[in-house]
């Protein structure tokens, strides 16, 4: 199948955004130092696809088939680092629809938006809405594929004046939601998307979010729960995307279990807060653990 598309970086968000529903998509890249094509892995909303496509530019070809969450779950850890997260909005524009992607995690500040035509001539007839911005269809360095394995560099930020956060520093905070049962204080602990590991969830404080907005935000994104942010318990960093991520840590409290949420291929296991460091490892998250512990008196 054909797709004959046009892509632009967006200047201006629409004025009733805040009214759209969007669907949260995370894409993985299989064999991306393959010139030829790429092969793709998208949860979108709550379905899962495998998507192939070839060439670059104005018209490519694509291949896609719908897989179920078993099969996305054993694809999935084979992406590695190579990742992209955004928000998608789907806007009418007459006869159009106008994908507008909000790009999250080390894109955080990305704004971009698609267009899909059935024929070229129809594609290049095609005037924009005053709040698109530069055209971008045949940047490769700006395909998905592109960023998920080389990211942004300095120059690409400079000619198209992307605000994003620093390639050196991410800010990113994160909470442990916590429940009392039969008297015992447990804490909820999340799989890596790798699979490899326990951790608890986080992620990158978006433009316009406080650390504790955006904590309970992304408790709900990767953990499926619900609650009331409480006391900070520490900061810790490690290193990701050649640079360094800075996390601010919560304790969650009042906390609601939801049956399906966007990450929900990743297992979650409630355990005892003295139990924890059976279960995450890493020497930075120590005094994580331990400041938990003392403020829960456990």
């Amino acid at each position: 199948m054909k797709e004959i598309e046009r892509k632009f970086l967006v200047k201006k968000l629409p004025d009733n955004l805040s009214d759209i529903k969007f669907d949260k998509i995370l894409q993985g890249y299989l064999g991306i130092e393959n010139e030829d094509f790429e092969v793709r892995l998208r949860k979108k909303g709550a379905k899962y696809f495998q998507t192939i496509k070839r060439g670059t530019g104005l018209n490519r070809e694509e291949i896609e088939i719908e897989l179920s969450k078993e099969q996305f779950v054993i694809l999935w850890p084979l992406t590695g680092s190579h990742r992209i997260v955004k928000r998608r909005y789907e806007i009418p524009l007459g006869k159009y629809i106008i994908e507008l992607d909000i790009y999250e995690d080390r894109y955080n500040g990305l704004v971009a938006s698609e267009v899909e035509f059935p024929d070229e001539q129809e594609a290049r007839a095609f005037q924009p809405p005053d709040w698109f911005g530069t055209e971008i269809t045949e940047e490769i360095s700006l395909q998905n594929n592109n960023l998920a394995l080389h990211g942004i560099d300095d120059k690409l930020l400079q000619k198209y004046q992307i605000d994003i956060q620093s390639e050196n520093i991410y800010r990113q905070s994160g909470a442990v939601p916590i429940r009392k049962q039969k008297g015992v204080a447990e804490a909820l602990i999340i799989r890596s998307s790798n699979k490899r590991k326990w951790i608890f969830p986080k992620g990158i404080v978006e433009h316009g979010l406080s650390a504790e907005a955006s904590a309970k935000k992304e408790t709900f994104e990767e953990a499926g729960v619900l609650g009331s942010i409480g006391k900070k318990i520490g900061l810790y960093k490690y290193d990701k995307w050649n640079g360094t991520c800075e996390v601010e840590m919560f304790i969650m409290n009042d906390v609601k279990e939801l049956k399906s949420w966007p990450e929900d291929f990743r297992k979650r296991k409630w355990v005892p807060v003295t139990s924890l460091n059976d279960y995450i490892k890493e020497d930075e998250l120590k005094p994580i653990i331990n400041n938990l512990k003392t403020e829960l008196n456990t």
